[in-house]
């Protein structure tokens, strides 16, 4: 608030008429907001329509059919502040293009997994896609919106100890057996001062033999991941194994496929999460009254997605800079991102 209250305070008086400002008769000039305006109005601003608007345009502005990645996110500073409890948000990208197509806040002494369901229901044009979740979500009933009412697919990155049953299912599969051993993919990568290799196998669980088996809506394919990290100073290693499941059957996914599904599911943390609290400092905002981090966090993911559209800045620091200081061609970007 105390920026866009510092920005109002720059304007001139023409650009304030334009802007509707308030015209004091009494100063005889038009006067620019100030930061508990922007607060009180953000605070009480109701969220649903703008939200909507947002998930309408992103829509619009999507590569479909793209794959979808679906996280939670905690803003620390609002939790920290508010006496009700965390708050928490979940959100949807767009994998490649680092798009944001929606936004949903969790309720008050609940946690991501209704959020998400509601997320699912709200997004657009999901129909073909291909929709990445983490451990959290690995939800017969979230699983099965996506496929029925989505008409997506879903890839479950990982399986953990939150679901016992299904885990130790998969863990039982020997993964040494031909057409496992068959179907391995591996890339070598090298990046931020190590070495990693990644592993891929995977089973097809559409066969009698398989009925009952890891039990889950729609589930086609299991896979195996594994993850062998070497520090290139020190010669550290360090491996990981995870396991997920796919409604993706085997002619649609192979293991190459499936790494790359599994590796675009954490661009939703690279390129949303951490540049909200990086490029935007989410973390240390203290703001939490009304629906005031709603709206913040609703600003922020229509700024990151109105840079990716237009493709100009490989950082968004660098649109950060360029558009303080020109802000005639912020609101061009604004109305016209393409």
């Amino acid at each position: 608030m105390t920026a866009f209250a510092e920005f109002a305070s720059r304007l001139t008086q023409k650009q304030l008429a334009a802007l509707r400002a308030y015209y004091s008769r009494k100063l005889n000039r038009y006067t620019a907001p100030t930061a508990t305006t922007f607060h009180n109005v953000l605070a009480r601003l109701p969220p649903d329509t703008r939200d909507q608007a947002l998930r309408l345009w992103a829509g619009q502005m999507s590569r479909h059919p793209a794959p979808v990645a679906v996280d939670g996110k905690q803003v620390r500073g609002a939790s920290r502040h508010n006496p009700r409890g965390r708050t928490l948000r979940v959100a949807a990208l767009e994998h490649g293009s680092g798009l944001v197509l929606g936004q949903e806040a969790v309720r008050d002494k609940s946690n991501e997994i209704p959020a998400v369901r509601t997320l699912i229901g709200q997004l657009r044009r999901l129909a073909g896609r291909t929709v990445s979740l983490d451990a959290l979500h690995v939800q017969a009933d979230t699983l099965r919106l996506l496929v029925e009412q989505g008409q997506a697919h879903y890839v479950a990155t990982a399986v953990k100890a939150n679901q016992p049953t299904l885990l130790e299912d998969l863990k039982g599969i020997d993964w040494e057996a031909p057409e496992c051993v068959a179907s391995q993919q591996e890339t070598l990568d090298k990046t931020h001062g190590r070495l990693e290799i990644r592993r891929c196998r995977r089973l097809d669980l559409t066969g009698k033999p398989w009925n009952g088996y890891a039990r889950l809506p729609y589930r086609h394919q299991a896979f195996r991941m594994q993850r062998i990290r070497t520090r290139l100073k020190t010669g550290a290693t360090s491996s990981e194994v995870t396991y997920g499941l796919t409604s993706l059957p085997p002619a649609e996914a192979d293991s190459q496929r499936l790494m790359a599904l599994v590796r675009g599911h954490w661009e939703i943390e690279n390129r949303l999460h951490h540049v909200r609290d990086l490029s935007w400092d989410e973390d240390r905002c203290r703001a939490h009254v009304g629906h005031l981090p709603r709206n913040l966090a609703a600003m922020t993911n229509a700024a990151i997605s109105i840079v990716r559209c237009q493709g100009r800045f490989p950082y968004l620091p660098q649109a950060h800079r360029y558009y303080a200081g020109k802000p005639r061609a912020a609101l061009q970007a604004v109305l016209n991102p393409l």
